[in-house]
């Protein structure tokens, strides 16, 4: 298992930021598609709540997600699961996100915790995922700073 951190500040209030986070209908809007991230559909719930389910299609898999933790204005937790099979060997991923939001003076601490947690034969890739995983949180935070301090 893989736990990692990253944090941006965005120069815009805290609710605004959670809201932009929480509105997974309208990803499309700002983040553009990525090898791991091309859309967000199926979602259960409009707008999302606790339990709320969803699916994060990428190129190459889809993760079944879910909402485990939802604190408006601060806190917004998603764990997401995929399974596939490497020739015959069957492998998975797991992945929690966690958002924790702080005010600050200028605007907002974004801190977005990743936890990774590859199963089977995928354990062998985790090196590999980890280095692409690490890129796409960098490029969703970046992307998501310059969309908000924009508007």
């Amino acid at each position: 298992m893989s736990k990692l951190h990253f944090t941006t500040t965005i120069n815009r209030p805290v609710d605004v930021v959670f809201s932009l986070i929480a509105d997974l209908p309208n990803y499309s809007q700002w983040l553009s598609p990525s090898n791991l991230f091309a859309q967000t559909m199926q979602i259960s719930d409009n707008p999302i709540k606790l339990g709320s389910t969803y699916l994060d299609k990428g190129q190459a898999s889809t993760m079944q997600g879910k909402i485990t933790e939802f604190q408006p204005p601060t806190r917004l937790t998603f764990f997401q699961t995929t399974q596939f099979k490497i020739l015959i060997f069957p492998a998975g991923l797991d992945i929690q996100i966690q958002y924790v939001l702080e005010r600050i003076e200028n605007g907002t601490r974004v801190n977005r915790n990743t936890t990774v947690d590859a199963k089977g034969v995928a354990r062998l890739a985790q090196p590999v995922l980890i280095k692409s995983i690490k890129a796409e949180n960098e490029r969703i935070l970046a992307t998501m700073k310059a969309y908000l301090e924009t508007q």
